[in-house]
């Protein structure tokens, strides 16, 4: 991001597309005016705002500010939004945050007059649908500001020309211009004030019109305000006078996180599940945390954001959103006890032919489970892919016994490495890597389920059309699976992908729709990749079963790695701040009094937290010891097409983050800690998949992920370049400016801010 752009909302999470107007409002993000020859930036972020909050006021447009997303945008909205200036790259930067339509715009000197330029662009096909040009003689701020609904205006052909439509008041010397009471006025509204809503997930409320300042109070979504009728106008942004509302009365709260109606949850929803459907995974989990705000025992918001957090191997916010839903349901169960249990929903795939004893069967699944004995809780041996091939043994019920013939390798991969970041212990000997393992084929009997075993083997064209067939029968679940089916067999089809992710997220299937975005979101290389980190491994890497935190899919399973591992556990209490000076005796006596009740409190605290930290280590040593060969990463990449990218070599890296406490936990680049593999993994052919190990020296606090380049120096070189005089404010804005594809590993985020 450019260093004049400035944000309202400090500490806030800000939302883009507020679902609480009309659903079918035009998106239309709102672009810093670029500030031109003799023209100060602090000038150009206040006219941005100031259009920003125009353009919300045309009827029927939803206006976006890039403000609201700043820090949460993925790597190639943050690449496409630094220095954006030309029409391209404003029509890509609203494709990618899923805006209709784009506005663009230069403030200069030209002679004795401010000039100012804006264009409105539609996104779909790059055309200019709206232009205006304001000149503003004598250099003079506040007839700038009052030129601005005219140009508004005239980029939506609303009063066009109008040189005597109303203006804005503007604040002269920090005083907000008295607002004509309308007749239509809300009766419990003071003249001169307006009712708001908080529109984001928290506002905050400060001592000042300055966001820098002191924080009164954080208010959640939903919040309502009475608030002085018009904004303050600062250098630090727009500000609305706090009349009433939240706890007590005074102080400021920045224009662009209040909205004049009250947010809406299904249309908070219905906001998050759309930008799914779109593979806008921070929109949807943006969205998605306000829905679960509004109403937080609603399930399918969390069903939704512990989709995304799964998808993207986010363990904390996945650990609290499940630990969210078993509250949910610990509330449902008595009600389902005096309502009934309602009845199991109506299977909707048509079932295949039953297998025979004999015969040579496929995997119709995207992925099976080979089991020890016919029962979902037994040890898993395998995970088969589609149209992985087996020879049933045995039928018993619904489970069959199968004989799986396994090579040293994955039938389906055709090249293998192991890269090292820095200096590994000599402890545990290296997993065999595919391909080399020593005994050759083997033949592995076990129990699957017979329904997703078929006589043929599948293919991919095949089943796009009997998922378009299905689809158009209104039978679109079972479309859902087909599609999951044809991206195992065609992970590279960016437009198959996109189909996936769209229908799946219409019908719910959050699972499908996440790690299909996050899929999607990995064809970063020009070709797939998809990483996956383990906190440990063992046996041979071939053939692991991925497991979840040591569960029962894997936890005794010879062959096995680990992942979603939380290694820094919970946050320490925060120990209260001792009271300061005060010429009043009372009042510093009850301060006092107040602070040593909160040490109590505090120490029995701490006691707790270190009882619970010794048996979160106990648990990570066991952990370690089931799983010896780690960490890892873990990458499967399919070879790529183009020349070009083919003459460079794969390298894998890791790039250490800090958080620190002095710039409240904003996140410090270990730059000079970054590590780059000596050597470099050979592309699998064209089309074709191949797993690339990178064993790590640590799991966490670090950005992991694979990078091209001509040799390890210049791969170091293209990664800190991308850092240049950036300052991300998130360690998930570093993980988004690092090269694609990667994955954040986990980290301690914690600080007292003594608040």
């Amino acid at each position: 991001m450019r260093a004049g752009w400035s944000s309202a909302v400090v500490g806030a999470v800000a939302v883009a597309g507020l679902a609480a107007g009309a659903p079918k409002a035009t998106s239309v993000m709102v672009l810093p005016v670029a500030a031109k020859a003799g023209v100060n930036q602090d000038l150009a972020d206040l006219t941005s705002a100031a259009i920003t909050n125009h353009v919300s006021k045309v009827k029927g447009v939803r206006a976006i500010s890039i403000a609201e997303v700043e820090g949460l945008m993925s790597q190639e909205q943050l690449k496409q939004a630094a220095g954006c200036d030309s029409v391209s790259c404003a029509v890509e930067l609203a494709g990618a945050l899923n805006a209709d339509e784009i506005i663009m715009g230069n403030l200069g000197k030209f002679g004795a007059s401010y000039l100012l330029t804006l264009s409105r662009i539609r996104a779909r096909d790059a055309t200019i649908v709206g232009r205006s040009m304001q000149r503003i003689a004598g250099l003079n701020e506040d007839t700038l500001l009052d030129r601005l609904p005219v140009a508004v205006g005239e980029l939506f052909e609303v009063g066009a020309h109008d040189e005597t439509a109303a203006p804005v008041a503007v604040a002269d010397a920090g005083t907000a211009a008295p607002a004509p009471v309308a007749a239509n006025r809300d009766p419990g509204v003071p003249p001169g004030c307006a009712r708001k809503f908080v529109s984001v997930l928290e506002a905050l409320r400060f001592e000042k019109a300055d966001a820098t300042g002191a924080v009164r109070e954080r208010l959640p979504i939903g919040t309502e305000l009475i608030v002085t009728d018009t904004p303050l106008h600062t250098k630090a942004g727009n500000f609305w006078a706090v009349v009433s509302g939240g706890q007590g009365v005074g102080g400021f709260i920045a224009e662009d996180v209040l909205a004049s109606t009250a947010p809406s949850f299904d249309l908070t929803l219905q906001a998050a599940r759309a930008a799914l459907g779109n593979a806008d995974l921070v929109g949807a989990a943006i969205d998605g945390e306000r829905a679960a705000a509004l109403s937080p025992l609603q399930r399918e918001p969390l069903e939704l954001l512990g989709a995304i957090y799964d998808a993207e191997a986010n363990e904390r916010r996945a650990r609290r959103v499940r630990a969210r839903l078993k509250d949910i349901r610990k509330v449902e169960e008595p009600r389902r006890a005096d309502e009934g249990e309602a009845p199991a929903p109506a299977a909707t795939e048509a079932a295949a032919p039953p297998p025979t004893v004999g015969s040579v069967v496929f995997v119709a699944a995207t992925r099976l489970r080979l089991r020890e004995r016919p029962d979902t809780g037994s040890r898993v041996l395998a995970e088969l892919r589609v149209n992985t091939g087996v020879k049933v043994l045995a039928i018993e019920g619904t489970w069959a016994r199968v004989a799986w013939t396994r090579s040293a390798g994955r039938a389906d991969v055709a090249s293998s490495a192991i890269l090292e970041l820095g200096s590994q212990s000599a402890a545990a000997p290296a997993p065999v890597p595919s391909g080399a393992a020593a005994n050759g084929a083997d033949v592995v009997e076990g129990w699957v389920s017979t329904g997703f075993l078929v006589f043929a083997a599948v293919s991919a064209d095949a089943l796009v059309k009997e998922a378009a067939a299905l689809e158009k029968a209104g039978k679109r679940l079972d479309a859902v699976k087909r599609l999951a089916r044809a991206v195992i067999l065609l992970p590279t089809d960016a437009a198959l992908l996109k189909r996936l992710v769209k229908l799946a997220a219409d019908e719910r299937q959050y699972a499908t729709a996440a790690f299909t975005a996050v899929a999607l979101r990995n064809l970063g290389l020009g070709t797939l990749a998809e990483l996956r980190l383990a906190y440990g491994c063992r046996g041979q890497l071939d053939r692991v079963v991925w497991s979840w935190e040591g569960g029962a899919a894997g936890g005794d399973t010879p062959d096995a790695c680990l992942e979603r591992v939380d290694p820094v556990g919970r946050c320490p209490p925060c120990a209260p701040r001792k009271p300061r000076e005060d010429p009043n005796a009372e009042r510093l006596a009850a301060a006092i009094a107040s602070w040593q009740k909160a040490t109590k409190t505090y120490d029995a605290a701490q006691k707790r937290h270190q009882k619970w930290a010794a048996e979160h280590d106990k648990e990570l040593g066991r952990l370690r010891e089931a799983f010896p060969y780690g960490p890892w990463l873990r990458a499967e990449v399919t070879g790529p097409t183009d020349g070009k990218l083919r003459a460079q070599k794969l390298f894998a890296y890791a790039l250490p983050i800090t958080l620190q406490v002095e710039r409240n936990n904003a996140p410090g680049l270990e730059l000079g800690k970054l590590m780059v593999s000596a050597r470099d993994a050979p592309w699998p052919p064209a089309g074709k998949r191949g797993l690339v190990w990178v064993h790590l020296p640590d799991y966490g606090a670090s950005v992991y992920g694979l990078v091209a380049a001509a040799d390890a120096a210049a791969a170091r070189k293209a990664i800190v370049s991308r850092f240049d005089g950036k300052s991300p404010e998130t360690e998930g804005a570093v993980a988004a400016l690092a090269p694609q594809p990667n994955v954040l590993g986990p980290m301690m985020q914690c600080g007292c801010s003594g608040e």
